[in-house]
């Protein structure tokens, strides 16, 4: 604990003469963070899940109550189905995908692909995009729980 006071003194102090450059308080736990929840899951290790969204995306879509799935997608690329079925879901579907987007981006790198297949379209979703859509989501449900987790070592690198 003292090598971490140290740390945050170090950013707002000039040892030399104990002047604040800005103001900076421990507030303790982060807790819930921008809608991540973080939590303390060992010694130096940190999980963030995003349960609230996740539950959020599934009421939208009404799909509180769907089966979950293994995987997020079928394997095979979302194409442009010109010749589809309309989309005629009672939910936005750019609404829908931003959400997913912000998954995506923050603890759930594993939609990452099928989220982005699925917002090629946009601009012009039709009925095979939101079952693209709804299949992510049925995994989100399975899978709600999971997220990313941090083991800060002092240096910054992806393994």
């Amino acid at each position: 604990m003292e090598k971490f006071l140290k740390q945050i003194a170090s950013l707002g102090i000039c040892s030399d003469r104990n002047v604040h450059s800005f103001q900076l308080r421990n507030e303790g736990e982060v807790g819930i963070f921008l809608g991540i929840l973080i939590k303390n899951t060992g010694p130096s290790e940190f999980s963030l899940t995003q349960p609230g969204l996740i539950e959020k995306v599934l009421k939208v879509t009404g799909m509180s109550d769907a089966n979950g799935t293994h995987t997020p997608t079928t394997g095979a690329p979302v194409g442009a189905d010109l010749d589809g079925v309309d989309f005629k879901e009672d939910w936005e579907y750019a609404s829908v995908v931003g959400m997913l987007m912000y998954l995506a981006a923050n603890t759930r790198a594993d939609i990452e692909y099928a989220v982005h297949q699925a917002a090629r379209f946009t601009h012009k979703p039709k009925h095979s995009h939101a079952l693209a859509i709804k299949r992510i989501l049925c995994y989100l449900k399975n899978t709600k729980d999971m997220g990313m987790i941090l083991r800060p070592n002092g240096y910054f690198r992806l393994s």
